[in-house]
C-alpha cells in the first residue's frame, strides 16, 4: 500500500471519528433542547386547559346573570374551546406514563362541560334553582381541575428531572468521548509521525551505508530490507537490484578484460609461430601461379588453398564473420589434409545453406577441425572420417564436428570445460596446425561473444568425438540487428 494511501486513510479515519463525535454531541444537545421545549409546551397547555375551564365557567355565570345574547354567544365559543381541550387531553393519555391521572383529568373536564350544559338548560327555562345548583357544581369541578392541573404539572416536572439527569449524563459522556478523541488523535498522530520518519530515515541511512560500500568496491554487504510494501520498499528493492547489476557489470568488465588479454596472448603467440606470414603468403601465390603455368593443376589448387587459408587466418580476429566464411576456410583446410592423408581420410560436409549468413566469431570452426585431426584421426592408418554438419532445428542452429578417432577421456573433457570457464588458457595450450587456438580458447571466446550459445562435447574413448555448437535464435536476432 502506498504511503499516500496510508496517510489518506489515517486522515479520513480521524475526520470520520471527529465528525461522528460532533454529530453525536449535536444530536444529544438537540434532544435535550427538544425535551425542554416539549415539557414547556405541556406545562403551558395544561395551564391553558385550567384557564379555559375558568373562562368557560365565568362566561356561563355572566350569561346566567344577564341572559344577554352576546353573553350567550361568548359562552358557546368558550364551550367549544373547552371541548377542544377535552379532545387534546384524550389524545395525550396514551403518550404519558401517568395515564390514570390524565383519565381523571379528562373526566373532570367532561363533567364540567356537562354541568355547564345543565346550567344552560336552567337559564333557558328560567329555573333559578336548577342553574344555581349546576353552577355551584361547576365551580367545585373547576377547583378540582386547578388542583389536578397542578398535580399533572408536578408529575411532569418529576419525569422531566429524571430524563434531564439521563440526558445530562449522556452529554457528559459525549464530551468525555470528544476529549478522549482529541487525546487519541494527538497521540496517534505523534506515533505515526515518529514511525514514518524513523522508517524513512533508517531506510535512507541503510542505503547511504550500502552506497558507501559500493563506492569502495564492496558488493557483498547485506541488502537493504523493508517489511512493508510501499514506495520505500520499491526504492530499496530497486537499489538492491542496481547494486547487483553494478556488481555483475563490474564482473563482466573484469572478465572481458581478462579474456581480451588472453586472446591477445593467443594472437601474439600465433603470430610468433608464423614465419613472416605476409612473405609466405606472397611466396605461395607465386608458386601457385608457376605450378599452374607448368601444368601442375593439383599442386596449384593445393597452394591456392594454403594461400586462402593463410589469408583468412591473418584477418582481424576481433572482427565478426559469418558461418559461410568459416565453412569456406575449413574447406580449404580439409583439402590440404585430404591431400596429405589421401585414402586414409574421408570428409563429409552437410550444410543447410539457409544458415550461411549466421554471424559467428572468426576462427571458431577451424580449431574444432584441427582438434579432430590432432586428438582424433591423425594417428589412424586407415578409415579416418570427419563429418561437418550445419542444420537448423526450431530456429536454433546446430554446428557439429565429429570424428571416429581415439576419443577423449572424461577427465580431459572436464579439464577443457574448466579451463574455458576459468579462462585459464594461454597461447601455448592446445595449439592447432594453423591457428594456435585450442578448444578452451574457442569455448572462452564463444562464451564471451555469445553468452547464451551452448558448447557441447561428447566423446567415447576408442570410438570418436562429437563437438556441437548450438546458437539459439535469440542470439541470431541480436547479432543480425547489431
Amino acid at each position: 500500500m502506498k504511503l499516500r494511501t496510508k496517510l489518506l486513510i489515517y486522515f479520513f479515519a480521524i475526520i470520520t471519528l471527529a465528525g461522528g463525535v460532533y454529530v453525536l454531541q449535536h444530536r444529544t444537545n438537540e434532544q435535550v433542547f427538544q425535551l425542554y421545549e416539549d415539557n414547556l409546551d405541556l406545562f403551558l397547555q395544561l395551564n391553558q386547559v385550567s384557564n379555559q375551564a375558568h373562562e368557560t365557567y365565568d362566561s356561563m355565570h355572566l350569561y346566567a346573570l344577564e341572559s344577554d345574547r352576546s353573553q350567550y354567544l361568548n359562552y358557546v365559543s368558550e364551550r367549544e374551546r373547552l371541548e377542544e381541550m377535552i379532545t387534546w387531553v384524550n389524545d395525550l393519555i396514551d403518550t404519558l406514563p401517568y395515564s390514570f391521572e390524565l383519565e381523571n383529568y379528562r373526566h373532570m373536564l367532561i363533567s364540567l362541560n356537562e354541568e355547564l350544559a345543565l346550567a344552560e338548560t336552567g337559564v333557558v327555562s328560567n329555573n333559578v334553582q336548577t342553574y344555581s345548583r349546576h353552577l355551584n357544581e361547576a365551580e367545585t369541578i373547576v377547583q378540582y381541575i386547578d388542583e389536578m392541573t397542578l398535580t399533572l404539572i408536578d408529575h411532569e416536572l418529576n419525569e422531566y428531572e429524571e430524563i434531564f439527569q439521563l440526558s445530562d449524563a449522556k452529554v457528559t459522556t459525549v464530551q468525555q468521548a470528544g476529549i478522549a478523541l482529541i487525546v487519541f488523535v494527538l497521540s496517534t498522530g505523534f506515533l505515526i509521525a515518529y514511525w514514518f520518519t524513523y522508517r524513512s530515515t533508517s531506510t535512507i541511512e541503510k542505503m547511504t551505508e550500502s552506497a558507501k560500500e559500493i563506492a569502495l568496491g564492496e558488493f557483498d554487504g547485506p541488502d537493504v530490507k523493508t517489511k512493508v510494501k510501499d514506495e520505500l520498499w520499491f526504492l530499496s528493492e530497486t537499489f538492491n537490484d542496481m547494486k547487483r547489476n553494478v556488481q555483475q557489470n563490474v564482473a563482466a568488465i573484469e572478465e572481458k578484460s581478462r579474456l581480451s588479454r588472453l586472446l591477445k596472448e593467443a594472437e601474439l603467440k600465433s603470430l610468433q609461430n608464423q614465419m613472416n606470414p605476409h612473405f609466405l603468403f606472397n611466396t605461395l601465390n607465386t608458386i601457385s601461379r608457376l605450378a599452374y603455368i607448368e601444368g601442375a593443376k593439383e599442386s596449384s589448387e593445393l597452394m591456392n588453398s594454403v594461400s586462402k587459408l593463410l589469408r583468412y587466418n591473418l584477418r582481424d580476429i576481433e572482427r565478426p564473420t559469418t558461418l559461410g566464411n568459416e565453412l569456406e576456410a575449413i574447406q580449404d583446410y580439409l583439402l590440404i589434409q585430404e591431400t596429405r592423408f589421401g585414402d586414409r581420410l574421408s570428409v563429409q560436409i552437410d550444410i543447410d545453406e539457409s544458415c550461411l549468413d549466421i554471424p559467428i566469431p572468426a576462427l571458431t570452426l577451424q580449431p574444432l577441425i584441427e582438434n579432430a585431426f590432432i586428438h582424433g584421426t591423425e594417428g589412424m592408418v586407415e578409415g579416418a572420417k570427419i563429418v561437418v554438419s550445419v542444420e537448423e532445428t526450431d530456429g536454433d542452429v546446430y554446428i557439429s564436428v565429429s570424428d571416429n578417432g581415439k576419443g577423449m577421456s572424461t577427465d580431459t573433457i572436464e579439464s577443457v570445460y574448466q579451463k574455458a570457464q576459468e579462462g585459464a588458457v594461454t597461447a601455448t595450450e592446445g595449439k592447432g596446425h594453423s591457428t594456435g587456438i585450442g578448444l578452451p580458447n574457442v569455448m572462452a571466446r564463444l562464451n564471451h561473444v555469445m553468452p547464451d550459445a551452448y558448447f557441447e562435447i561428447k566423446s567415447t574413448e576408442g570410438k570418436g568425438t562429437v563437438i556441437t555448437i548450438i546458437i539459439p535464435k535469440t542470439i541470431q536476432d541480436k547479432e543480425s540487428e547489431s
